[in-house]
């Protein structure tokens, strides 16, 4: 799984909803981001998104593009707790 794929599923969705006015349609991206990196994801599933939201969901983004994840591991809540066997 790649983060960048799964944030931009939401981006898109968000973005959809904002310019239709209508809930965002994400059924988990929102938790699965926020489980990797241990932040509540400003925009959720069924959310009316605003201007405000998608600013900040644009800023939660690049928050979790600027963290140092490896390659191959497991995360929750920032914290790793698997890697590929063979990198230990």
């Amino acid at each position: 799984m790649f983060l960048g794929d799964i944030a931009k599923e939401l981006i898109v969705a968000s973005t959809v909803a904002f310019k239709e006015k209508t809930k965002v349609i994400a059924a988990s991206q929102a938790q699965i981001l926020s489980n990797f990196c241990g932040q509540k994801c400003p925009v959720i599933n069924g959310q009316l998104v605003t201007g405000s939201d998608m600013d900040a969901l644009l800023s939660y983004v690049e928050v979790i593009a600027a963290t140092k994840w490896k390659v191959g591991s497991k995360y929750f809540f920032r914290h790793e707790i698997a890697t590929r066997r063979g990198d230990r």
